[in-house]
């Protein structure tokens, strides 16, 4: 019996394995920003989720063996997925209020330099894929 033919049953849990590329924008009013100095500023960046296969792809590109200790490289993996789950952004821009291209040379610049900021939006990007996570466990439940 192929897919289109197979009955369909009560299932106690529906997932989507499918769709893997949520995204969602972050501003500097979301909470993950708060005590930054980008709490409340006017810019936000639209982010994708990234899945613990692709968080452990970028660990592992991170991490050595050294005299028999696992050693990581937190800074290089923080840069790489705030590179890998930014799409874009508004309000951001250089010093002389140009607005900054959100391309590959750019995010990881800015991760590096501005490394509160990639960590705070990983903050967000964790939060909010928690929060949606609640939010579809209840709807399921509903």
């Amino acid at each position: 019996m192929d897919e289109q033919t197979q009955q369909r049953v009560p299932l106690g849990l529906q997932v989507d394995l499918e769709t893997t590329d949520e995204t969602f924008w972050v501003d500097g009013h979301h909470e993950a920003f708060e005590g930054t100095p980008f709490e409340g500023a006017p810019f936000r960046i639209k982010v994708r989720n990234l899945s613990r296969t692709d968080i452990a792809a970028i660990q592992r590109r991170h991490s050595k063996w050294v005299r028999g200790q696992q050693r990581t490289d937190d800074v290089a993996i923080g840069v790489d997925v705030f590179a890998a789950s930014v799409l874009g952004w508004e309000g951001i821009g250089d010093r002389e209020g140009r607005p900054l291209v959100c391309d590959e040379t750019t995010k990881r610049r800015l991760a590096d330099k501005y490394w509160t900021l990639a960590a705070a939006v990983s903050g967000a990007v964790m939060l909010e894929n928690s929060n949606r996570a609640v939010r579809r466990e209840a709807e399921q439940k509903n």
